[in-house]
């Protein structure tokens, strides 16, 4: 009886030490949408338009999809605006961004997204500490962001067609690299953006799947122990 007790203990033990084997994990944070297009006052620095396109661009860097390298070329819409609350808060400097369509790299869910940048991981934000390196949305019900005139006037397709709000479930930062992992479980949109500050664009893009974690060799072989143990009480029983 004593020994069968002792055999229980011994894999319960052992369950809680492979259970409790730390792994990595990354710092869980959602960088918010850069600003809902069409939604403010229709002056922004005494112009017209809260959105502003100044002009437009594309640019050939290197990627690795899945393991497989090469290079992109990818189109961007340089965009000046005042983010919500800006203005009535005394603002009057606009922010102004690169607006990077990802479209082609065809993101699914699950997948993961990393920026390499040639120098420090952009921290811009605006005046009310709002990223201005983010994923870029287009607007809820939209797929492209409109100033606030009426009529309203497109400005960029270059964005996010997405109304959801956990499209991006984490982020790490290594580094010069930012990583974003794509939430599982979603429909991804059709169009897919980021935005980053004026100038500041990466000078690589990766896409890999989730990284699958596995028992460390400790915990193996703490799990093994248990079993040979569990093993010799049995046989030790049976005599």
């Amino acid at each position: 009886m004593n020994l069968r007790k002792t055999g229980y203990w011994l894999v319960a033990a052992v369950a809680a030490a492979a259970l409790t084997v730390p792994c990595a994990q990354a710092t869980s944070y959602i960088r918010g949408y850069v600003r809902p297009s069409g939604d403010g006052p229709n002056v922004c620095s005494g112009s017209s338009n809260c959105v502003e396109k100044t002009g437009s661009g594309s640019f050939t860097i290197s990627t690795d999809l899945f393991g497989v390298t090469g290079t992109s070329t990818f189109s961007y819409d340089i965009l000046s605006f005042l983010s919500n609350g800006e203005e009535s808060a005394g603002q009057t400097t606009d922010n102004t961004i690169d607006a990077v369509s990802l479209t082609s790299l065809n993101l699914q869910a699950g997948d993961v997204l990393t920026f390499v940048f040639e120098g420090a991981i952009p921290t811009a934000t605006d005046s009310l500490g709002q990223s201005l390196f983010a994923v870029l949305g287009c607007g809820t019900g939209k797929n492209a962001i409109y100033d606030s005139s009426f009529p309203a006037n497109l400005v960029s397709s270059n964005c996010t067609n997405y109304d959801g709000t956990s499209l991006i479930t984490s982020e790490s930062d290594s580094g010069t690299s930012a990583t974003f992992t794509i939430a599982n479980g979603i429909t991804f949109p059709t169009q897919f953006a980021f935005s980053f500050p004026d100038g500041q664009l990466p000078i690589e893009i990766d896409v890999s799947a989730p990284t699958v974690n596995t028992p460390e060799p400790g915990t193996l072989s703490l799990l093994g122990a248990g079993l040979l143990g569990l093993g010799w009480l049995k046989r030790k029983r049976a005599a």
